[in-house]
């Protein structure tokens, strides 16, 4: 593991990272690499600017192979709605850009990129930004074990859906 500080704060660069790098390289053409990179780091700006919005430090930054998770501030007294505000930013702004690129005529493979980041990003796994927005909802609610159990259910419906769009 690498570990720098950018602007402050902890960026740790896991070996799993570079592998899945060099993975995508040898599968994907330089323009694809590029818009994936390029939706990415957008996305990631977009949780970094909601946070600073909110008033919340990003203490950690870890890029791995399966993604980049960035480590907030433990501060109890952030409000539930900025919590979801910076949660749903990233995914937001891949939503946006995917949206002005399409109409704009520009780079299709850019915004299809953008829009896959989204919907890959809202998925109600524990791991992703859909995921812990949906714990945060849950819990503490009066019938959180039902809840959860309506969670299981969609992550369940959204593997599916996943085997199924992929299926030749």
């Amino acid at each position: 593991m690498i570990t720098l500080r950018i602007s402050g704060v902890r960026t740790d660069i896991h070996f799993t990272f570079l592998l899945f790098n060099a993975v995508i390289f040898l599968m994907r053409g330089n323009q694809a690499i590029l818009c994936f990179y390029g939706g990415c780091i957008l996305h990631e700006l977009g949780h970094i600017l909601a946070a600073a919005f909110a008033g919340i430090s990003v203490q950690r930054v870890s890029l791995t192979g399966m993604g980049i998770v960035m480590t907030a501030e433990k501060n109890s007294s952030v409000p539930t709605k900025y919590s979801l505000f910076v949660l749903l930013s990233g995914p937001a702004v891949n939503l946006i850009c995917a949206g002005i690129i399409f109409l704009s005529g520009g780079n299709f493979s850019f915004a299809a990129i953008n829009l896959a980041l989204c919907v890959y990003n809202l998925l109600p796994f524990s791991s992703l930004d859909g995921g812990a927005a949906l714990e945060i909802l849950v819990s503490g609610r009066t019938h959180e074990y039902a809840l959860r159990r309506g969670i299981a259910v969609l992550k369940f419906a959204a593997v599916g859906a996943i085997i199924a769009f992929l299926r030749p």
